[in-house]
């Protein structure tokens, strides 16, 4: 196999704050776009990652100048709450273009990134949240290029969710999605 064949592959166990760390990188993709991301965590904030910088900011880069797509699946709960922090993110995200699903029961967790060159998936206990990726005691597996059969029924499984939701279009209320 040629240099420029190989793949970057990866298999790694997480604990606790190595979950920042990955959530991190998989929002700092650098190859080649398109790029399309989706994004299931039943509970978000807008957390500091490892470099210090906020997961809406990476996100919002990643549409801007990767042109990515990205969906967000998340529990209606989250917008019952009331959480003006969290009503002003969703409406970032929502005005960049991301695509936000309610999900009814949501308990998973999971970021999929998919481009041209590579398939990465996390697989974690944590909620993007500042105790999920900070403080609490939590366990994850993070896989790139690797495992494709097992990628693509995570994929399927998240497609499936998102066939049960409604989502949001770009000018539309996010808030009217609650399935």
């Amino acid at each position: 196999m040629s240099k420029s064949n190989l793949k970057y592959m990866v298999i790694e166990a997480l604990y606790d704050r190595q979950i920042r760390d990955v959530v991190g990188k998989l929002l700092a993709y650098q190859r080649n776009a398109p790029i399309h991301i989706r994004i299931v965590s039943p509970i978000i904030h807008d957390v500091e990652l490892s470099d210090g910088e906020m997961l809406s900011k990476k996100i919002i880069k990643l549409i801007k100048f990767k042109d990515a797509k990205v969906t967000l699946v998340i529990n209606p709960k989250m917008l019952k709450k009331k959480d003006k922090d969290v009503i002003e993110l969703l409406e970032r995200l929502d005005e960049m273009g991301v695509k936000i699903h309610c999900k009814k029961d949501l308990h998973a967790k999971t970021i999929l990134l998919e481009s041209r060159e590579d398939r990465g998936v996390l697989v974690a206990s944590a909620n993007l949240t500042p105790s999920g990726l900070g403080s609490n005691k939590e366990i994850g597996v993070y896989f790139l290029n690797e495992l494709d059969d097992v990628y693509d029924k995570i994929y399927d499984y998240v497609t499936d969710m998102l066939k049960e939701t409604n989502v949001n279009v770009k000018g539309g209320d996010f808030r009217a999605n609650l399935v």
